[in-house]
């Protein structure tokens, strides 16, 4: 975590194939996409691709799952707790 109180930073690092489910966070978030490529789902069954350079916005109360791809993916979501 960054030295502000103000929100939080998780990184996320998935090898090639690899997904990671998130559980809701209580406030919104956002992530910028580091490297490599993938997908997020939503609970919702929305996707959407990912590849290096991309930013999306995650709502309040949200699960996510992060999928990789053929390139390992990373990115760094930062959030607020409300």
């Amino acid at each position: 975590d960054p030295p502000i109180p103000e929100f939080s930073v998780l990184r996320v690092v998935l090898p090639q194939g690899e997904a990671e489910t998130h559980p809701p966070i209580d406030g919104p978030s956002i992530a910028i996409v580091t490297g490599g490529n993938g997908s997020v789902k939503w609970a919702s069954e929305a996707q959407l691709s990912i590849s290096e350079g991309d930013v999306f916005f995650v709502g309040a109360d949200t699960e996510i799952t992060i999928v990789s791809s053929d390139a390992p993916v990373s990115l760094y979501r930062a959030f607020v707790e409300a």
